[in-house]
């Protein structure tokens, strides 16, 4: 149960929102918000009890504003090939400044990566331009996010680039710990106005030669996830790229077998 919503691509995790479970859940209890600053806060859970088996993600979404819709879903922007499952490089993405990509011998059982390959030295990544011209963007806060394994530490990480007149700006996570495991790493960031094009990347910094795994990248709107083993209990996770002065509706969610489960709406507010 746990491998398997290891390997469960969040491309995936989307597509089970007929499956959701609309009403607050009686086990999930989203606390208040707290330690605000101007543009973070820190929201709250209680995972009471699992009745449908373990969890494989839980985490929270948010909204700007006090009204709308009020069952707040996740939101996703489709990425192309996000689980990495065709191609070399992988349909829609390119490789700049690293010698080889490749779809690899799954290291996740019942699932395709690519692997990332960078030798002698060389620095480089993975990257998708503007996956998606069509959907209005500039200006907007937006998080990309993808299983990533390694075994070299602060070498690995996601990012957001944007390019203003030939100016680029770019937002990265916090880099795998090199462990020989996957985790969920993603960044945020609010893309500039007026671009020339944006990306999200797979990154990798230079150093010694290094095979890096990466699979179920996801391009998603207004939500955070944990990157632990989930259970039962409280947790709390950091919401940045936030407004000053604003007003948020912050709802828990959890994720099983049987789809995503929500937790009630609380009502959060920044910093002036």
């Amino acid at each position: 149960m746990k491998i398997l919503g290891i390997i469960i691509a969040l491309f995936v995790l989307f597509t089970l929102v007929a499956c959701d479970n609309e009403e607050p859940l009686e086990p999930l209890v989203t606390g208040e918000c707290t330690n605000a600053t101007t543009t973070s806060l820190t929201a709250h859970a209680t995972v009471n009890s699992l009745e449908d088996g373990s969890l494989s993600r839980r985490g929270f979404v948010y909204m700007e504003g006090t009204d709308g819709d009020t069952a707040l879903n996740i939101t996703i922007i489709p990425l192309v090939n996000p689980s990495f499952e065709d191609g070399d490089p992988p349909t829609g993405w390119s490789v700049y400044l690293v010698s080889r990509a490749r779809v690899s011998d799954p290291v996740k059982a019942g699932n395709y990566s690519v692997e990332i390959i960078s030798e002698e030295d060389e620095a480089g990544n993975l990257y998708q331009r503007n996956p998606i011209p069509e959907t209005e963007v500039e200006g907007e806060t937006l998080i990309f996010g993808a299983w990533v394994y390694a075994t070299a530490g602060d070498r690995v990480c996601v990012a957001i680039r944007d390019v203003v007149e030939g100016n680029h700006a770019m937002t990265s996570s916090a880099c795998h710990p090199g462990d020989g495991s996957w985790h969920w790493l993603t960044v945020t960031r609010t893309l500039r106005t007026n671009l020339d094009y944006w990306n999200v990347e797979i990154r990798i910094k230079s150093g010694s030669e290094i095979s890096v795994y990466a699979d179920g990248a996801a391009l998603v709107e207004n939500a955070v996830f944990e990157d632990v083993e989930f259970g039962t209990g409280e947790y709390s996770l950091v919401i940045t790229g936030l407004k000053p002065d604003t007003s948020y509706r912050v709802r828990a969610f959890v994720e099983n077998e049987a789809g995503i489960g929500y937790g009630d709406v609380v009502s959060c507010k920044t910093l002036e």
